[in-house]
């Protein structure tokens, strides 16, 4: 069976769709997420400093892929997403390349959406860096994810290998997908 893709045009919020035919080719699906059960079909997620992430249930009879920025994960994308999976799955994650906490550099009001422990001193007086990446693995695992294996990797850092929208300003974007055979 030739693999279909789905691609989504992200909408900054919560909403996570389940695809349920290999046939589906609709530009205008707008969400963060998707998931499916189907063989055959691509997830894929654009990104150029959020974050990709591809989850599993452990016999890989499910796969989703989240575009997880700071807005998704304030409105809880990655909670929906791992929703649409049975708890006792065992569910796997993997945190592709985003901006890391060496460059993620906010303003205070952050600081009324993520725990402190998540957040560093940074260059310009009442700013400091976030780190997505530790949010997001420490909501995965709230969520019930059993395993989460991160890319570790910074786009601002690695412009030479990714794109960084904070970096770049006017960029390409890195697709991450996976999909059942």
């Amino acid at each position: 069976m030739p693999r279909q893709p789905v691609w989504l045009n992200q909408v900054h919020g919560n909403r996570v769709i389940e695809v349920i035919s290999p046939s589906i080719h609709d530009e205008s699906l707008t969400a963060d997420g998707a998931t499916t059960r189907q063989k055959g079909v691509v997830l894929g997620v654009l990104t150029a400093d959020c974050l990709p992430i591809l989850l599993s249930s452990a016999d890989g009879k499910r796969i989703a892929s989240v575009h997880a920025g700071w807005r998704g994960i304030v409105s809880d994308v990655l909670e929906v997403a791992v929703s649409m999976f049975n708890a006792n799955e065992g569910i796997l994650a993997w945190i592709g390349p985003g901006i890391g906490a060496c460059h993620f550099e906010v303003g205070p009001e952050f600081k009324d959406w993520f725990p402190s422990v998540f957040f560093h001193p940074g260059h310009r007086p009442g700013h400091d860096y976030l780190d997505l990446m530790g949010v997001a693995e420490a909501r995965l695992r709230a969520a019930g994810v059993s395993q989460v294996v991160q890319a570790n990797l910074c786009t601002v850092c690695s412009v030479d290998r990714f794109f960084s929208y904070r970096k770049e300003g006017d960029t390409g974007r890195m697709v991450t997908a996976i999909w059942r055979q």
